[in-house]
């Protein structure tokens, strides 16, 4: 169903450092350092003298040469991969070829290919690393590894900018690229057998890791700490974080964990590869289910108008049973067996009105065959649940219905069910965002007049600025809320717990205190009215979420 740069203005105090950023802060040699670079960079002029005043870093790789503005420096189009062409199409991310001298890294990755944009590439394996300026390898800094939603099929890592996440919170980000749609996620049995181990269909979730492995071994030398890495995600992000959270690959590689609007599941291989069969089959005339050479034919353009024309939902998913997902992340997760760190987790208010804001305006009979669908023999006492009486329109009421129940696997109940599932081994914190007056995103068309709310993906333009994406600003009150979010996240980043001194306390959410912190414009809060709120025990009742 799911589909700035400023620092705090109208906000007093600050936020708890650890002993890296008080070290930095308070180094009088740090702060002469940075104000004979910042002298030396307003006198020069725009030609190549100007190199000197960029940002060089020298990673495993070779050197690079980023920018920096605004407080923050940026390391843009960095290749963590070997580009996945020709042959290395469907395969797992070879490692990147090495370079000479010093590579310019001042330029934005393109997208990887997908079927909404016209500037896609397989050619897409990078990531971009955003720090304070001036940052020194010394300084050891938290990092937070941002991996973009988008359902699988779209998104890259260019779509937010964490430039004021890095300022605000003193943190080196991470935002990376990985394959999408069938180039990341098309399961085959000629795959398989080509492997070795009979998997495939996992290429996207190893990008991921790929990527994570070289931020490891890289990040030191961005002035960042690899034994203090964040994974995070939203949406799909979010779903790839909970995979990664079971995968035995990235033991190790990181120390918390934030799902934003995700869920933890994934199709069995066997299932994944019926769907890549037919898909090859209808979609590329490929009928032939030993062979990867027809697949490998068909250019960028073919794959993407076969991707276009499968309207499935789940055309693109992660798969357990191979080397990345042994076994089913929500089963893992249930049985303990995933990597014991902090998480933070949550989602929007009003997750699900974007997916049906088409319908809008409703009738009630439309409303009545949509919900008797799904639900069946429960129909009755979903509607006696949610009396249309007290919604401006049906649609409202489906969005709430579709929310709550969790049916597809995700939302509300579905997060705090989660939750629940994780507090039992690891300290676990839940939030919502409650901003139904939130700005609607340029990527989402909705009929006039219709309340979007607090709807999927609105809290992005919160945690990020969206430089590629128009929207309306936020206002002041919600800026103010958008950087106290941050604050949050990057305290719990630094130290694995959203601890900030001048802020609302964050409780622990536990089996016997379900707190979940409410982001609102005016109000930022812990309740323990999310289960009556969503009505989660009604939909335990009839066996949902799922």
């Amino acid at each position: 169903m799911l589909r700035t740069f400023e620092r705090i203005h109208g906000s007093t105090g600050t936020r708890e450092h650890g002993s890296a950023s008080n070290r930095r802060r308070s180094s009088w040699l740090s702060l002469l350092s940075a104000l004979g670079a910042l002298s030396a960079c307003l006198t020069v002029t725009m030609d190549a003298d100007a190199h000197r005043c960029a940002p060089v870093v020298h990673t495993r790789a070779g050197a690079l040469r980023g920018t920096s503005s605004d407080g923050v420096d940026r390391f843009l189009a960095i290749p963590y991969a070997a580009p996945p062409v020709g042959d290395l199409r469907w395969r797992p991310p070879a490692p990147p070829a090495r370079w000479k001298g010093v590579r310019a890294a001042d330029t934005l990755p393109p997208r990887c290919a997908q079927f909404d944009v016209s500037d896609g590439s397989e050619d897409c394996l990078y990531l971009n690393i955003y720090r304070p300026a001036h940052t020194k390898r010394r300084d050891r800094l938290p990092v937070l590894f941002y991996i973009h939603g988008g359902s699988y099929k779209v998104g890259s890592a260019i779509d937010n900018d964490p430039s004021r996440i890095a300022k605000l919170t003193d943190t080196v980000v991470v935002m990376i690229n990985y394959r999408l749609g069938q180039f990341g996620f098309l399961a085959h049995p000629a795959l398989g057998a080509e492997a070795g181990d009979g998997t495939s269909g996992e290429y996207g979730l190893l990008d991921q890791q790929a990527a994570l492995r070289w931020v490891h071994d890289n990040i030191d030398a961005f002035g960042g700490d690899p034994r203090n890495i964040t994974i995070a995600g939203g949406s799909a992000g979010g779903w790839s974080v909970c995979a990664h959270l079971t995968s035995p690959n990235v033991a190790g590689l990181f120390s918390r964990a934030v799902i934003q609007s995700g869920a933890c599941f994934a199709d069995p291989l066997e299932t994944a590869e019926a769907r890549g069969l037919k898909y090859a089959t209808e979609n590329l005339g490929c009928p032939d289910a030993t062979s990867t050479e027809c697949l490998r034919q068909k250019t960028t353009e073919e794959l993407l108008a076969a991707d276009a024309s499968d309207t499935s939902d789940d055309a693109s998913r992660p798969v357990f049973g191979g080397r990345v997902l042994p076994e089913p992340p929500n089963e893992a997760i249930a049985a303990g067996r995933f990597h014991r760190v902090p998480i933070l987790i949550g989602g929007t208010r009003d997750e699900a009105r974007g997916d049906v804001a088409f319908l809008y305006p409703m009738s009630e009979d439309y409303f009545y065959a949509f919900v008797s669908g799904p639900f069946g023999d429960d129909t009755p006492a979903v509607l006696a649940e949610y009396p249309l009486a007290e919604y401006e329109d049906p649609v409202y009421a489906l969005a709430d219905i579709g929310l709550d129940s969790s049916f597809m696997g995700a939302g509300a109940c579905a997060t705090r069910r989660l939750a629940l599932t994780l507090a039992q081994f690891v300290p676990t914190f839940e939030y919502e965002f409650y901003d139904q007056s939130a700005p609607v995103p340029s990527w989402l068309t909705i009929p006039p007049d219709y309340e979007l709310g607090a709807s999927h993906g609105t809290d992005e333009m919160y945690w990020f600025d969206r430089p590629f994406h128009t929207v309306v600003p936020l206002n002041p009150i919600q800026r103010q809320l958008a950087n106290r979010m941050v604050e949050y996240l990057g305290a719990f980043v630094e130290r694995g717990v959203p601890k900030v001194r001048h802020l609302p306390h964050w409780p622990r959410f536990e089996p016997q205190h379900e707190a979940v912190m409410r982001f609102a414009p005016y109000a930022i809060e812990a309740r323990t009215d999310f289960d009556e709120e969503h009505r989660c025990a009604f939909w335990s009742s009839l066996g949902y979420p799922p």
